[in-house]
Parts: C-alpha cells; sequence; structure tokens
C-alpha cells in the first residue's frame, strides 16, 4: 500500500524530532499526499466605470491545503492505539510550524512548513484489525516548497563598490525573499537590486566595527536589527528606500529571465569599511509544485 511517487517522506514536529512517514511503520506509512502540486493561482484585476472586461494587476499563490494519507499497520489492536498516541502527538495544534520533508524519486529533496488546519479523525470504519487510515488535513500559508539546504553567500566588503552574483539552478520556479547580514564597520551601505535598481539604503547610519545587522525581508518580519540583542534598527532605513523592503526578492530563473537577467544579481556601495567588514546573503531555493 506505500506510495511509489516518492522514495522518502518525513515530518519534523514542533519539538525538533523527525519522524518518519515513508516505511518504518512507527507510526505509520505514507498512502498518498494530496494537494503537493502546482499552487493554486488567484488573477488580480481592476475596473474602471465603463471598461468592457478588466485590467489584469498580476496574481497571487494562495495558501496551499493538502491531505496526507497514513495507514497503521501493527501486529495487534493495542500497538495501534500506541500509534494513535504518537499521531496525536506529532499532528497536535501548533504555535510553530511542523515541516514536511519529501524525497523525491530522482533524488530531490524539497520541503514545506505546515500546520493542521481540520480534523485528524480515527474512524472506526477505516479500523481493520491492528491497521488504520488516517487523513491529516494541513494548511501551508506560504504555498511554495523549498530545499531545506539553505543557500549562503559571504562577501567581503573590505571594498567597496562590489557585486555580488546569486545564480539559481534551473528548474527554480518560485521567488523568494532573503535574509542580509552586514557586518560592520561599514558607513552609507545601500544594497542594490540590478540591473532593476531596487535599493535599500541606510544612508547617514554606520554600522559600527563588531557589530552585525540583520536586514530579514520575509513576508512577516520585514525588519532591521542588531543580531548581538535583537535591538530594532529598521528606523536607520534611508525613508525613500523603505518600499523596497517590500519588494526586493530573489527572482526564480523564468522571471529573472523574463527581466533580461541569467541571475539574481546585488551591489553593494558604503564607505569606512576594514577587512572586517562583510555580508552575508541567505535564501532558500524554491518551488511551486513537489
Amino acid at each position: 500500500m506505500l506510495a511509489k511517487h516518492l522514495s522518502a517522506l518525513a515530518v519534523v514536529a514542533e519539538d525538533g524530532i523527525s519522524y518518519d512517514l515513508y516505511s518504518s511503520n512507527n507510526p505509520a506509512v505514507l498512502l498518498f499526499l494530496d494537494g503537493a502540486g502546482m499552487a493554486t493561482v488567484r488573477r488580480i484585476n481592476q475596473r474602471t466605470p465603463l471598461q468592457n472586461g478588466v485590467v489584469d494587476k498580476g496574481f497571487r499563490l494562495e495558501p496551499r491545503k493538502m491531505t496526507l494519507g497514513l495507514f497503521i499497520n501493527q501486529q495487534n489492536e493495542r500497538d495501534v492505539d500506541t500509534m494513535r498516541d504518537k499521531l496525536a502527538y506529532i499532528f497536535g495544534p501548533t504555535n510553530f510550524p511542523l515541516r514536511l520533508r519529501a524525497t523525491r524519486l530522482d533524488g530531490a529533496v524539497r520541503a514545506i512548513d505546515c500546520f493542521v488546519d481540520g480534523t485528524m479523525d480515527f474512524p472506526q470504519s477505516e479500523r481493520m484489525g491492528a491497521s488504520q487510515k488516517v487523513l491529516i488535513p494541513l494548511y501551508a500559508p506560504d504555498p511554495t516548497f523549498y530545499d531545506p539546504t539553505q543557500v549562503v553567500s559571504t562577501t567581503s566588503l573590505t571594498t567597496t563598490p562590489v557585486s555580488s552574483s546569486l545564480f539559481l539552478s534551473a528548474g527554480v520556479t518560485a521567488d523568494d525573499w532573503p535574509i542580509f547580514k552586514v557586518t560592520g564597520p561599514v558607513t552609507d551601505l545601500a544594497i542594490t537590486h540590478q540591473p532593476l535598481g531596487d535599493a535599500i539604503s541606510f544612508a547617514g547610519t554606520t554600522i559600527p566595527a563588531g557589530e552585525t545587522w540583520v536586514i530579514d525581508l520575509r513576508p512577516g518580519y520585514k525588519t532591521v536589527y542588531r543580531q548581538s540583542d535583537n535591538t530594532n534598527r529598521l528606523y536607520a532605513v534611508f525613508v525613500t528606500s523603505v518600499v523596497f523592503m517590500s519588494t526586493m526578492r530573489v527572482y526564480s530563473q523564468k522571471v529573472a529571465a523574463s527581466l533580461g537577467l541569467n541571475g539574481n544579481y546585488f551591489s553593494m556601495t558604503g564607505s569606512g569599511t576594514t577587512a572586517a567588514s562583510s555580508i552575508q546573503f541567505l535564501f532558500y531555493k524554491r518551488y511551486l509544485s513537489l
């Protein structure tokens, strides 16, 4: 009864422990994962008075709904009770997301962060001896899958300006929002996404030597803070560049190509740097489907 479209599936629970859902029978094995295809696309439109039709204003991806089908198969009915308790522990209500980690038949590993959203029942109608079919409703606020190995690229700011090229591998189908970690000293730092011109500027501000400031562009965060004590530094973003906190991102292969780019280029300018000055880029390669 094992699904054959994956070679492995695990869930990392809120306690940080990884549980095999493919072959161990502890607590259960995979039947299927529905809803892991293309993320749902919603078109945004606008209409003016007397206009026929609408003006298309782009799209957004809706949160993802998935159904995880599992099968408990034990030696006796008492052990099935134990596995039901274990599933209730793993998939119980959480404040932090579960991480599904799937290995495809081609060896690619993709993950998605999700929550249980709905009823995970253990219906008696699905019980037969020492076996039990279980359906788990999952909800992923960010509908994109990602390679769980984060891309980390560090560039020296000893001399400025500098340019860092972040090339995405073929097949990356969704954008990601990066995190920048800047270690001082550096004055009047500006990070520009070339050749688009989106620039986050810290004009008039010095990041002191020995301090690392984190610029987090992820939705729901959009902040700047000092890494050592989480002290807010968002005030230091130059007022005219605040808007780019909402737009600067690492483009997918197709979006980059549509803009005439073969990758993502970021240039950094500033002054007063030393051999200790650097900037680190962190992002994930994201995908529209499993």
